[in-house]
């Protein structure tokens, strides 16, 4: 899969939830630097939380749609909601 993911060239967020049991946080991030440009953003909750079921998610998801809407890119910086 690293191969795939360093070929993708279209603006990427991945999101992780804290306490994600099915993929673990280390997993998540280390997919987020194989593609170029990804933010890796991390969420409260389990795996369920991180595949766009819950507000948090979808925020995320959001954002990154609006910021390319108004002309933005993706950053290449990770950044995480704060965890506790």
């Amino acid at each position: 899969m690293s191969h795939m993911a360093e070929q993708l060239r279209v603006p990427t967020v991945v999101v992780h939830a804290k306490d994600d049991r099915t993929i673990s946080l280390a997993r998540g991030r280390q997919l987020a630097t194989l593609i170029p440009g990804a933010r890796f953003v991390i969420i409260e909750g389990d795996h369920r939380e991180s595949t766009g079921g819950t507000a948090e998610s979808r925020k995320v998801i959001l954002d990154l749609i609006d910021g390319l809407a108004r002309g933005g890119a993706a950053s290449g910086a990770e950044r995480t909601r704060p965890v506790p």
